[in-house]
């Protein structure tokens, strides 16, 4: 491990213990990370973060997966940006992590690039079904419409 990833573990578990110290911790820190990158981003999120923006590096590192997992940080996950810039539908770890129980959910990364209809949630469920390949009770998937 590099000099510079411990100073960055150092320098988040600082930063979370005097924000807890004071009585700041009312604050939530929910960062863009492990789309790309290494993944020690990962584990400083697991020390400061409440939930995160991708995590699809989480895939590469069953440690973490299992850290979040028990300590259930939330992943929003976004499949279209993803499929555009760095995975495919298939090789999307959504319906993996969901299968082990790790706390994740649909994300819109860049609407504006990225959405195919005009209404947002229809293009969620689409990639979900590609994604998960199976047939969804929509109204469940949408938030019980």
């Amino acid at each position: 491990m590099e000099a510079s990833s411990w100073l960055q573990y150092v320098v988040d578990f600082f930063l979370w213990s005097q924000l807890h110290t004071f009585h700041l911790d009312t604050f939530v820190f929910r960062p863009h990370c492990g789309e790309a990158g290494d993944t020690d981003h990962l584990a400083s999120a697991f020390l400061t973060a409440h939930s995160i923006s991708h995590g699809i590096l989480l895939r590469k590192v069953p440690a973490l997966q299992y850290l979040f997992y028990l300590k259930q940080i939330g992943i929003a996950m976004s499949p279209l940006s993803n499929n555009a810039l760095f995975l495919t539908y298939e090789r999307n770890p959504l319906p993996d992590f969901f299968k082990v129980g790790l706390n994740v959910s649909l994300s819109t990364d860049d609407p504006l690039q990225f959405h195919f209809t005009k209404v947002c949630s229809f293009s969620f469920v689409l990639v979900l079904i590609i994604i998960v390949k199976t047939e969804l009770n929509i109204g469940t998937v949408v938030g019980g419409i």
